[in-house]
């Protein structure tokens, strides 16, 4: 499948996930729907996410929906990343941390230390970064999962601090599991 097939389909899925978003009902499905479109947004329009995102944590107060108030703070700390607004990313990837955790959703936990950790290395606080990185391959170890982000985000710190051999094995390593359990073009998939 080349890139153009691939964003076609991306597009269209953006497309139906927006059409049922217009219908749907002031429940957690609705909430758990912007939590999606807000990370979906993420990687290719930052003030969409943040926009979805903030939908989603109102809905979920509203309902009192924890989960919901988790993966969207999640979303938005990612669209203000990409904003690069990094101070609030950090203050909102913190508390949807710390939600994570009340809730104990080990694989969402091990995924925010990740998203802090590409905010803490955009920052350049690369220390911090790598320890954030850190704490979520212990968790995927544990869960047992291929951790494909984990590698790739550590490869491009060690990357941005000119420690190159120690990014070539990272990216290798990502490399090597995504293309094990794709089948697919190499590539970062957005799920």
């Amino acid at each position: 499948m080349d890139s153009v097939q691939l964003s076609t389909i991306n597009l269209f899925r953006l497309d139906s996930m927006i059409h049922l978003l217009e219908t749907a009902a002031e429940d957690t499905s609705k909430a758990n729907l912007l939590g999606t479109l807000s990370y979906q947004f993420a990687f290719v329009q930052a003030d969409k996410s943040v926009v979805y995102a903030q939908q989603g944590i109102q809905l979920s107060q509203k309902l009192e929906y924890r989960k919901g108030i988790a993966k969207c703070s999640q979303s938005l700390a990612m669209g203000l990343w990409g904003q690069g607004n990094y101070s609030n990313a950090l203050h909102t990837g913190i508390s949807a941390l710390h939600l994570y955790e009340e809730l104990k959703v080990r694989e969402e936990i091990a995924f925010t230390h990740y998203v802090l950790a590409c905010v803490y290395r955009d920052f350049g606080d690369y220390k911090r970064a790598l320890e954030e990185v850190s704490k979520g391959f212990a968790i995927y170890k544990v869960l047992g999962a291929n951790d494909v982000i984990g590698h790739g985000i550590t490869g491009s710190i060690f990357d941005l601090q000119g420690r190159l051999d120690s990014a070539f094995y990272h990216v290798q390593k990502a490399f090597e599991l995504n293309k094990r359990i794709s089948n697919e073009k190499w590539g970062w998939r957005i799920s």
